[in-house]
């Protein structure tokens, strides 16, 4: 952490303490209070759409929702208000919970959609059930605590504390697993990461936080009715959002203030403001499409260094590597009449492989063998027609990719699967995360055990990007990497994975002879650290070259194995490749 960090939170907290008394009158210090507890929706809603990549226009609903449970409890049980305010955070996060485990398996605009509709249902349940919300008369006497000034310094103080929250969420390995999912959901699970599970725990949390401003709003007005919770207050803290900057920590809060204050001075247009706030988000989309905040970041970016000094820590390269002992002997890896057909098309056709550990298995064939269609069947990204997968004596039936993944089989993809909104540094981060301990909560609080946790996993991603040669490039965005370093950015974060076996699909494809011949170093480095390599590559001399065994395809079926001496030398494969005359030119 920077040594001015906390000096600059004392400013923020001193300035917030002498604001009402330098506003004029009471009215600007309620629409302080208005401004706080939307920065707390606004920054809750930024961790959905901002770092996980999740659209949503209901966020009015759990707003309502804390704000029905904190009125209910004080005007119906006597609670108080540090009682009701958890529980409309609970109340709101159950929501988000329950609404997330069907709605996240849609993406983009059906999401959206589904979540348009969660508000409607809310805003209808509020004027229709009136036993239990006073419909469209409301809920009256809601208790409004400390006066207008001490209310305010409470609403500010806990939105100060909850966007220190979210600041060492999203700073952490934990946010930057939700960027990774908003990135690539295909790579992500390759490392572990069981998406659905983290994008329902995203929106829960985004509801909890929509939940306690609800609160907040309650205590403030005093009366609460159905009309203060419709789809134009999911916009517009939609709309705060975008002109604060999506995914900026700190785009929330100058949103939010801006669009309240812009919201009051134009009062008096009536129709004459919309227009005004229109243009102000047409404005922000077509010259500012990172908001505010963000484009000030990026403006701030690019006059500093972007590459990252490496800490001082000191890491045991070995140890980084090393596979783990797991006591199974015998074949690592495989497989028994493994199928897979696309409508009549053969892709995979009973093949049997056996892979051994401490060694590399190269898998090779023309175009269209089914090389890749294979390693999807084993990393379970789809599911096989026929035949099974066994990984140390285990069959894998029904396991998912993050749950293989887990065990110990990493995987690289034929076209690259990086993450573009990471660092190559935090690219590799993300791929220890089967190895994490460190709870949310910790991570939120900033912890000594996530703390630990990220200098640990920060010192030997390091290890691994100077194993590669790439360790000067760390703090780049993956995207500005030249291909050939793409490649070994994504070899690092599998290994990171600290695997058992890794499935590498094409690593040398576009790479020049210096690459290639760097990359056969690195994997007899591997190999002799304990890890079994799967090779998939179209390069023959690299493949002879690195090989302790080859398996041939040819249209799904398996027709030769053998050591490379032998592949090279089998008709079958020279068939295979050069077609029945070629074969026989090149036998003569």
């Amino acid at each position: 952490m920077s040594p001015l960090r906390p000096l600059v939170w004392i400013a923020v907290v001193v300035v917030l303490y002498v604001l009402p008394s330098a506003l004029p009158t009471q009215y600007f210090t309620l629409l302080l209070q208005t401004a706080a507890y939307d920065t707390i929706v606004v920054v809750g809603l930024n961790l959905l759409v901002g770092f996980s990549g999740q659209i949503s226009l209901g966020h009015a609903g759990f707003f309502a929702i804390g704000a029905y449970t904190t009125s209910l409890l004080t005007t119906s049980y006597g609670l108080s208000l540090w009682l009701t305010l958890p529980a409309a955070g609970a109340f709101a996060g159950a929501a988000g919970f329950l609404l997330a485990l069907p709605a996240i398996r849609t993406k983009g605009l059906y999401l959206a959609m589904i979540t348009v509709g969660f508000g409607f249902v809310v805003e209808i349940l509020a004027q229709r059930w009136v036993d239990l919300t006073g419909g469209t008369m409301g809920i009256y006497a809601i208790p409004q605590p400390f006066g207008p000034v001490g209310y305010f310094y409470l609403v500010a103080g806990v939105a100060v504390a909850l966007q220190l929250a979210m600041n060492h969420l999203t700073g952490s390995l934990w946010g930057k697993t939700l960027l990774a999912l908003k990135g690539s959901e295909e790579a992500a699970q390759s490392v572990g990461i069981r998406v659905v599970r983290w994008k329902v725990v995203a929106f829960g949390v985004s509801a909890v936080y929509a939940g306690i401003g609800g609160a907040f709003f309650g205590h403030q007005n005093g009366y609460i009715n159905s009309d203060s919770f419709t789809f134009g207050a999911s916009l517009y803290y939609l709309v705060a959002l975008v002109i604060g900057g999506v995914g900026s920590n700190y785009g929330p809060v100058v949103g939010t203030v801006f669009l309240a204050f812009i919201t009051h001075f134009s009062a008096g247009l009536y129709e004459q403001r919309f227009f005004l706030l229109g243009g102000f988000l047409l404005f922000t989309l077509v010259f500012l499409p990172d908001g505010i905040v963000g484009t000030l970041e990026k403006w701030l970016k690019r006059r500093r260094e972007t590459r990252l000094a490496p800490p001082e820590v000191e890491v045991d390269l070995a140890r980084v590597l090393a596979a783990p002992a797991n006591g199974h002997e015998g074949a690592l890896l495989e497989t028994v009449e493994l199928t897979k057909h696309y409508a009549g098309v053969t892709a995979v056709e009973r093949v049997a492989l056996t892979i051994e550990p401490g060694t590399i298995h190269a898998l090779i064939g023309p175009n269209g063998a089914g090389k890749t269609t294979f390693i999807n069947l084993i990393t379970g990204r789809i599911p096989a027609d026929r035949g099974r997968v066994f990984y140390r004596g285990r069959h894998l039936d029904g396991l998912a990719t993050p749950d293989r993944a887990r065990l110990g089989i990493a995987r690289t993809f034929q076209n690259l699967q990086l993450f573009p909104d990471l660092t190559v540094l935090e690219n590799v981060l993300v791929g220890f995360h089967r190895h994490g301990e460190a709870t949310l909560l910790e991570y939120a609080l900033g912890l000594p055990r996530a703390r630990r946790e990220t200098a640990r996993h920060t010192g030997q991603a390091l290890a691994l990007l100077s194993f590669l040669g790439i360790s000067e490039l760390a703090g780049l965005r993956a995207t500005e990497l030249a291909y050939g370093h793409q490649k070994l950015c994504e070899l690092a974060r599998a290994l990171a994975v600290k695997p058992d076996i890794i499935l590498l699909d094409e690593p040398v494809a576009g790479a020049n002879r210096t690459e290639v011949d760097r990359i056969v170093q690195i994997l007899g480095r591997l190999r002799a650290a304990g890890i079994t390599i799967l090779l998939v590559e179209h390069n023959m001399d690299f493949v002879m070259r690195i090989s302790d065994r080859v398996s041939v395809l040819n249209f799904g079926e398996k027709i030769a194995e053998g050591t490379p001496e032998e592949v090279r030398a089998n008709p079958q494969v020279i068939e295979a490749y050069l077609g029945r005359w070629g074969a026989a030119d090149a036998r003569r």
